[in-house]
C-alpha cells in the first residue's frame, strides 16, 4: 500500500475515532473535592470530625473519609471518590451492609462521586443542606 494511502487512511480513522473518544469525557469536571465538601458541610453548620482510628462494620467495606455531626448530634459518614461510578458501587455496598448490620433507619445519600451516611435523627433542613454540599 502506498504511503499516502496509508496515511489518507489513518487520518480517516482518526476523524472518525476522535469524537468517540471525546463523546466519553473527562467527568473529573464534576467531580466533588474532599475540602471543599468539608468547607460546605462546615459552613451548614455542621461540625467536622476525623474518621474513627479503626474501621467499623457499619459500613461494610468502606471507610469513611470523615465525619461530620449536626448541631443535634447527627453522625454524618461522609465517602469522597474518583468517580461517579466507584460511589454508586460503593452506596449500594453501603446500603446491603446497613441492611445486615440492622441499621436501615440511616439514609445513604449519593451525589456525583460522593455518599454520606445520615444517622438517624437528621431533621429535613440539614438533610436538604447535605444533599446540596454533595452536589444534588
Amino acid at each position: 500500500m502506498p504511503r499516502r494511502s496509508r496515511i489518507a487512511i489513518l487520518a480517516c480513522a482518526s476523524a472518525l475515532v476522535a469524537p468517540a473518544l471525546a463523546a466519553c469525557g473527562d467527568d473529573t469536571e464534576d467531580l466533588v473535592e474532599e475540602a471543599s465538601l468539608r468547607e460546605c458541610l462546615a459552613d451548614s453548620e455542621l461540625k467536622i470530625q476525623p474518621p474513627p482510628a479503626t474501621a467499623g462494620g457499619g459500613l461494610g467495606n468502606v471507610s469513611p473519609d470523615f465525619t461530620a455531626v449536626t448541631a443535634e448530634g447527627v453522625e454524618v459518614e461522609v465517602v469522597v471518590h474518583g468517580s461517579e461510578q466507584k460511589a454508586m458501587r460503593s452506596a449500594a455496598d453501603i446500603r446491603g451492609a446497613l441492611v445486615s448490620f440492622g441499621a436501615p433507619a440511616s439514609e445513604v445519600l449519593q451525589r456525583r462521586n460522593t455518599i454520606a451516611v445520615v444517622g438517624e435523627g437528621a431533621s429535613e433542613a440539614e438533610r436538604a443542606a447535605i444533599e446540596d454540599c454533595l452536589g444534588g
